[in-house]
This record gives structure tokens, sequence and C-alpha cells, in this order.
């Protein structure tokens, strides 16, 4: 077993700006505003280690923080991570640090310090600081605007419960190892009036949009892009491809808004979906199919009451 110093020397040699009370941070260049966005990933809420490797937790945890700096337009820079464990089982935490360590190479984001403290369950606590020219909001999105998403949704979802069933599908890579959009988020970024990442689950998180901005929405989950991956699980399991679309999170694909007139100029830059549009709120912002049919919100949410 690791002490708690020679866990800190061990991540120093890759990451050779931990070791101070605090790091410096880069002011950003004018015209440049620096945003940051913190996340926490719990053992038993968030993952479960009889399916996630130490590098799944590790590379998972710290793209969903970058993917949060994506959605908001951002270029993510540096990022400070907080660990809890059990003990210092040196397999363990190499294995953590080199899937934090790939991502870490993958979008050029430097790990510049945090903490590791003794928990009865692994946590990953993480701070990702970032910069923007234009930071986009969840409140911009105006009726008349098109809902759009940059990618096949429904595959993490669909894989965790491949992962929980025993099923073989390509869909685990999806929920152990996603990617964070965050080129996508910077070409999008002179166009979107409104983005998010789905993380909760596409209905949730575009509900999260409409409440931010008034609004509600009218989609067509027919022309929602899923892959087909997702059908195989869905047939197994014996529900529906579009259950994991509509409810799923952790796709991590960008769902946002954009005026109609810069729709061509947008898909002159980037591939993307139209699923839908923005439409007068009624009594409460709410998401409607073609024929007007309430669809409800029925992706993760930590605090959800339960229904007797």
């Amino acid at each position: 077993m690791l002490s708690e110093f020679e866990i800190i020397n061990k991540i120093r040699k890759d990451f050779p700006k931990i070791g101070d009370d605090c790091a410096e941070i880069i002011i950003p260049k004018p015209g440049k505003k620096l945003i940051t966005s913190t996340d926490a990933f719990v053992e038993g809420t968030h993952f479960k280690r009889q399916y996630f490797s130490g590098y799944d937790i590790g590379y998972k945890s710290f793209t969903a923080s970058i993917s949060d700096i994506a959605a908001c337009g951002g270029t993510p820079k540096c990022g400070l991570i907080a660990l809890g464990m059990p003990n210092g089982e040196n397999a363990f935490v190499n294995s953590l640090y080199n899937g934090i360590k790939a991502v870490s190479k993958k979008y050029k984001v430097e790990v510049i310090g945090g903490d590791t403290v003794l928990s009865p369950f692994v946590f990953v606590s993480i701070t990702v600081i970032g910069e923007t020219e234009k930071f986009i909001t969840r409140r911009g999105a105006k009726v008349g605007n098109m809902i759009c998403v940059t990618g096949p949704v429904g595959s993490a979802s669909a894989g965790l419960v491949a992962l929980e069933k025993g099923i073989k599908s390509k869909c685990t890579k999806n929920q152990l190892n996603p990617e964070a959009r965050v080129q996508e988020g910077l070409l999008l970024a002179p166009y979107a009036s409104s983005m998010i990442d789905i993380s909760d689950g596409l209905i949730s998180d575009l509900t999260h949009i409409l409440e931010e901005s008034k609004v509600s929405a009218k989609i067509f989950p027919d022309k929602i892009p899923i892959d087909k991956e997702v059908f195989k699980v869905a047939k197994t399991v014996g529900r529906k491809a579009e259950y994991f679309a509509l409810n799923g999170g952790e796709d991590y694909e960008l769902l946002f808004t954009i005026p109609a007139q810069l729709l061509k100029k947008a898909k002159d830059k980037i591939k993307f979906t139209e699923i839908g549009e923005i439409i007068p709120r009624n009594k409460k912002p709410q998401v409607v199919d073609a024929k007007g049919s309430v669809i409800l919100a029925k992706g993760f949410d930590h605090f959800k009451k339960s229904k007797k």
C-alpha cells in the first residue's frame, strides 16, 4: 500500500505542477473569459467497481468534467483532482491515474493540483478551468430556434445495462470511456443560442434549457440519431431503443438551439442533426412530440422523490 505522499509523488511524475498548497492560473488573453466547472463522481452513485476499472473511473470522471466546459463553448485548460479511496492500493492508483493521464493528453488539459484523502469508498472530485470568447448558457433559446444534437444518443445508458446484464456490446465503451465534444462546442459557439451536454438524459437536459429560457419544445423522436448497437441491446432486454435515446444520459453529445437562419452556416462547419424546434411555453416549459403529447423527463436526478 502507498502512503499519501507516495501517491502524490507518483502523480507528480506525470503532472509536475502538483505539490504546492495552491496552483497558479494564467489569466486569459483580452477578449476571453475564464470559466470553471466542478463535478463529483462517487462509487455506488456514478460507478460500481465491479464494472469500472480504475482506468475507467479516471477516464470517465475527467472526460465528464471537461464536457461541461465544452457545453459552454469553451476550451478546457487545466484541472484539479481530489481523490478519496479506502487505501493506497498501488495497482488501483496506477490504473486510475493512467485513465486521467490519457484524457489529459487527449484534450491537452493539464492537471495542476488536487487532494488525496482516506475514504470508505472511492470518489473523484474534479474542477476544470477553461476559457472562452463567447460563453454559451442554457438561457438563450428563443421561439423559432431549431433544436439539434451533435451525434447519436442512448449508447452510454444501453452500455450500462449491458454491463449489468452481462451482455456483450460495443455500447459498453461509450459508458466506460466516453468522449467530450470540445471541438464541436468551439465550432458551434458562434451560432448556438443555448447549449448543454447530455449527461442526465436528452429530455431532462432539454428541459433544463427550457426552464432557463422560459420556453417549450416540440421534438420529433423519429429524427433523433440512435446508434444501431442500441437497438441490439434494447431488443435483448425487451425495451425500445427510443427509451435509451430519450432518457439515457452520459452520452456527452451537445444538445443546442440555433436560429434557423444560421443553420446552413453552422452545417458548413460541423455535422449535427435537427430534432425539433423551440415553441412558446404554455403554463410551464414542457417537451411535446409532433402530435402535441407531453414527453416527461425520466432522466437521472440525484434527489428525485420516489413515488409510493
